[in-house]
């Protein structure tokens, strides 16, 4: 009894930890195959290491994360609006815009400030909109920063070598893939998390 006792104590003594900056150092540079501790939810609830890799490439196969464009900010629909994005000028077409507004919430809905907090500490993350009723209507762009703030993300955003076809259509919903392969070039690699057939 003692000893179930002793072994719980220092699961949780070392399981405190983990959050402790002093012990665990802020790691401002991971790399693609750095581990993300966390609870697998079904069955005995055992606490994991997870690949950064393997959650987006499980967030990309359910691809069921999609935003809708809107061309204006207004009072009814703005940065605080479920599921929808902007553009900081307002414009549909790349060439015209270099931010890109995402409210926290998906139209799942489902909250990814914990998933863009994580891409914010990459340097070489993309992201591809793509329209699922048109496959000439997408876009992919290099992720230069991304900004938290009380509602919405900021990314700042510039379109990877003309890879685009088409502007946003305002009103139209687009799935949301994200990357961490290698940027300036429209070649995939290894690494990337597109769906089958991109």
């Amino acid at each position: 009894m003692f000893k179930n006792q002793y072994i719980c104590f220092l699961f949780y003594a070392v399981m405190a930890k983990i959050n402790n900056g002093f012990i665990y150092e802020y790691d401002v540079d991971p790399e693609l195959m750095d581990s993300l501790i966390g609870t697998v939810f079904a069955g005995d609830r055992k606490t994991k290491n997870f690949a950064l890799n393997s959650i987006l490439k499980l967030f990309n196969k359910q691809n069921n994360f999609q935003y809708e464009f809107a061309n204006a900010v207004t009072a009814e629909i703005n940065y605080t609006t479920v599921g929808k994005f902007f553009t900081d000028t307002n414009e549909d077409a790349p060439a015209e815009f270099t931010q890109l507004i995402f409210n926290k919430e998906a139209l799942r809905p489902i909250n990814l400030s914990l998933l863009f907090d994580k891409l914010s500490l990459y340097s070489n993350a993309t992201l591809k909109l793509i329209n699922p009723d048109n496959e000439n209507n997408f876009f992919l762009f290099k992720i230069n920063a991304i900004t938290n703030n009380v509602s919405h993300f900021v990314f700042d955003v510039a379109i990877i070598d003309d890879f685009f076809l088409g502007s946003f259509i305002n009103g139209k919903n687009y799935n949301v893939v994200f990357d961490l392969a290698s940027v300036g070039t429209t070649q995939q690699t290894n690494n990337s998390y597109f769906p089958s057939g991109w």
